[in-house]
């Protein structure tokens, strides 16, 4: 299993789109776009990699975190034109019970990443099999992607790039406000009108 074509297209299309916000002349940058993957799959452990203490997998939060990951490994295939077929036959011999631990599968992810100072389609092997054990599917990553495209907008729009913008939403942190706000008003939610819910309420109730 995979994105389909359909949504990895958009996906794709959304990204350059928000890049472009960010620098329009990204793609000659040579950002490198495999390290910002590989520091946000630190993220992704948290601390359920502490034995020491108790500790135990934030499942929202580590979702968001793999869709964050996400924005970097499409704007990488942008400019290695990695293709969406590349990735879904990388996919395809994906087991439904992943072998190893969460932890462990980051950790592979990483070290791939590392090696070959890539994240394409064979490092993203064990992203998927990641994804599998926090119980996030291809369709949940597509909708949380489109959300966390429209909050990266909102945040680009109010002043992220030069510090202003603020992430605390009344001390909750703007992922878990959004994730909020889209599942309150989830039926007939295109992404204008989310963009519009989420503007609304920063400018009302957070940027006063």
């Amino acid at each position: 299993m995979f994105f389909t074509k359909e949504q990895f297209d958009e996906m794709s299309r959304l990204q350059n789109e928000m890049n472009s916000i960010v620098n329009p002349d990204w793609v000659t940058a040579k950002y490198p776009w495999y390290r910002a993957a590989y520091i946000e799959a630190v993220e992704l452990m948290g601390d359920s990699y502490k034995w020491w203490k108790h500790s135990a997998i934030d499942i929202d939060n580590a979702k968001i975190e793999v869709v964050d990951i996400w924005h970097f490994v499409l704007s990488n295939a942008m400019i290695e034109k990695d293709r969406y077929a590349d990735f879904a036959r990388h996919m395809r011999d994906i087991e439904e019970v992943p072998f190893s631990d969460f932890v462990t599968n980051v950790e592979f992810f990483i070290s791939s990443i590392l090696r070959y100072k890539s994240v394409g389609p064979y490092q993203c092997e064990f992203l998927a099999k990641a994804m599998i054990h926090i119980g996030l599917s291809w369709d949940e990553c597509y909708k949380l992607y489109i959300l966390k495209n429209v909050l990266n907008r909102l945040r680009q729009k109010h002043g992220y790039k030069d510090g202003t913008y603020i992430k605390m939403w009344n001390g909750v942190e703007d992922n878990a406000v959004a994730m909020k706000i889209a599942s309150d008003f989830v039926e007939n939610l295109t992404y204008d009108s989310l963009f519009d819910k989420l503007d609304t309420y920063y400018t009302t109730n957070v940027k006063k």
